[in-house]
């Protein structure tokens, strides 16, 4: 029932007026205090209450917008729920994609590890081949000594007994060798073992110099910061500030300066757009002559010209 009045509320707003006009009207016309008499034939006359139209139409307004607002939230629901679903599929469509990126880089990673150990397999076959081929070497080399040695002894039995005395000058002259090659070897490494350390004090040497070197630019890379941030700070100190000045403005200057920290030239490189702030700014450069500058005459050609942002705090 309730749905039908939600349906159709302009008639059922009619009907519901019309039944009450009907009631009103026989209530009135009845007389309930009386005795029932003979009517009379004149004509009565009907006092009738006029209905509230405003209060049916604001019964009607309410089920108007009680229907809207539940297309309202049906609508609502619908959209929610529309992305709800969206995001389902983004989140599926994005782990798919995250599943297949994955499969991928494993596969490309199981791939380079064959190959790798295709390759190290490769390399511990050439190795073995390598070493078989060295040790084949190395049995023919010991063979062949033996063979010499072997012949050798064999030539030293068979004139034994002619080359007795020989013999003993043969082995004079073999212990004078080995003495003089022990010697020779001896001073051999005497001499390598003066060559590494004199090697070893070179490039000791040369570390000490260049790290003495990096202390050195170090110090001077800070000195030059130092000063630089002192130049700056008494023309900050000295600079007066115009009173057409705007808050935020800076500038770029340029100053060369001389030995001693007297000013060659100022000028400025990025104006500020005020003229008055920059005359100002050069004003306080003047002003701030002698420049401080390092006693380390060394440093000077890093103070020759110097371009720093003026940029005063207010």
């Amino acid at each position: 029932m309730i749905e039908i009045i939600a349906k159709h509320p302009i008639a059922f707003a009619v009907a519901l007026g019309a039944h009450i006009l009907t009631g009103v009207l026989l209530v009135v016309s009845v007389d309930w205090t009386t005795a029932p008499t003979l009517v009379q034939p004149e004509v009565e006359v009907v006092q009738a209450i006029v209905v509230d139209e405003a209060q049916v139409q604001h019964e009607l307004n309410k089920l108007k917008l009680s229907e809207s607002q539940k297309q309202h939230q049906q609508t609502e629901r619908l959209t929610r729920l529309r992305e709800e679903i969206d995001k389902v599929k983004k989140a599926k469509e994005t782990e798919q994609k995250r599943l297949a990126d994955l499969a991928t880089q494993r596969k490309i990673e199981i791939e380079k590890k064959q190959r790798a150990e295709t390759e190290r397999k490769k390399a511990d076959q050439a190795r073995k081949i390598a070493e078989v081929a060295r040790q084949a070497a190395e049995q023919k080399r010991k063979q062949a000594l033996e063979k010499q040695q072997q012949a050798e002894q064999g030539a030293k039995e068979a004139e034994k007994q002619k080359q007795l005395a020989l013999e003993k000058m043969k082995h004079r002259e073999q212990e004078r060798r080995a003495r003089e090659a022990k010697e020779k070897a001896q001073q051999e490494w005497v001499a390598k073992r003066k060559a590494e350390e004199e090697a070893q004090r070179r490039v000791m040497f040369e570390v000490e110099e260049q790290r003495r070197e990096l202390a050195k630019e170090k110090e001077a890379q800070a000195m030059i910061a130092k000063h630089t941030a002192l130049i700056r700070a008494k023309i900050q100190r000295l600079w007066r500030k115009p009173a057409t000045a705007k808050k935020g403005l800076k500038c770029t200057v340029i100053v060369q300066i001389l030995p001693g920290g007297m000013v060659k030239m100022a000028t400025i490189a990025k104006p500020s757009g005020d003229r008055l702030f920059d005359d100002s700014v050069l004003q306080a450069v003047s002003a701030a002559e002698p420049l401080p500058l390092p006693k380390e005459r060394s440093l000077f050609p890093s103070f020759r010209e110097i371009k720093f942002e003026f940029n005063p705090k207010e």
